[in-house]
């Protein structure tokens, strides 16, 4: 499988993991800050996400079993140096798996809202994951009247008044883009937080006091668990504050990756 993924810039590779029901293009003004800051950006659409194709029709045994494709990118195109990894959701997820499986190839970790266990989620988002996950099969695509039920839905999440007409068009493209398939991958994330206090890798956590999708809490704890994490909580953000906070978000970034405390 050929994951799609975009790339700018020149210089220590810093690599973009976006969430469920994500693609690369969330992290295009990231990207092109962390090129014109002397760092080689990368973003990448997950296996069923975005242009990437879908996974196989059998579940995976592990997320990691699911996202292999994944492994296998970062391990062929990012180089020999240690990389940058930021990750959304279930990419911050990834993230951390890949720290924790090579964590001499990790410079540091920057974790939008991470998933780190399934019983971070809010109880609803859950139990829908734990009923979707246990189908034996799953379509590739979404029919044409869920797309169209997914493109009507975003006008109720409470975070789409903050994003962009840009953001929010690229956003009902991606819900209407993802496979029905990646509910496996989120259904059977075992739970990291017992290995956390082994990784010394350098990391910032950025979570959102509201909101919806997963508890706050799970990202505060982070900070006690995890011996070199730094956690920064915004009052106003939801699960996504990589698109509705974007403009701060992006300047404390590239600060953070040259070494300096983000605030």
């Amino acid at each position: 499988m050929t994951l799609a993924w975009m790339q700018q810039g020149e210089g220590p590779a810093v690599v973009f993991l976006h969430g469920f029901a994500g693609s690369r293009w969330q992290w295009q003004a990231y990207v092109e800050a962390v090129a014109a800051a002397g760092f080689r950006g990368y973003a990448v659409d997950l296996p069923g996400h975005g242009d990437s194709p879908e996974p196989p029709a059998e579940r995976p045994a592990s997320p990691w079993a699911w996202a292999t494709p994944l492994l296998r990118w970062l391990e062929t195109h990012t180089g020999a140096g240690p990389i940058h990894l930021v990750g959304h959701s279930l990419g911050g997820y990834l993230a951390l798996a890949y720290a924790l499986h090579a964590p001499q190839r990790v410079a540091s970790l920057t974790l939008f809202t991470p998933l780190v266990a399934q019983a971070a989620l809010r109880t609803r988002q859950r139990v829908l994951v734990a009923l979707v996950g246990r189908w034996p099969w799953l379509p590739a695509r979404w029919p044409g009247w869920v797309r169209q039920a997914l493109r009507w839905s975003l006008r109720f999440y409470p975070e789409a008044r903050r994003m962009s007409p840009m953001q929010r068009q690229r956003r009902i493209a991606e819900l209407q883009r993802i496979s029905p398939r990646v509910v496996w991958a989120v259904s059977r994330v075992p739970d990291l937080r017992p290995r956390l206090r082994a990784l010394t890798v350098r990391t910032w956590v950025i979570g959102g006091a509201r909101d919806s999708v997963l508890d706050p809490a799970s990202y505060a704890a982070l900070g006690h668990i995890m011996p070199h994490a730094r956690v920064t909580m915004l009052p106003h953000a939801g699960h996504i504050p990589h698109l509705t906070e974007v403009a701060e978000l992006r300047v404390q970034l590239v600060a953070w990756l040259r070494g300096r405390a983000s605030t």
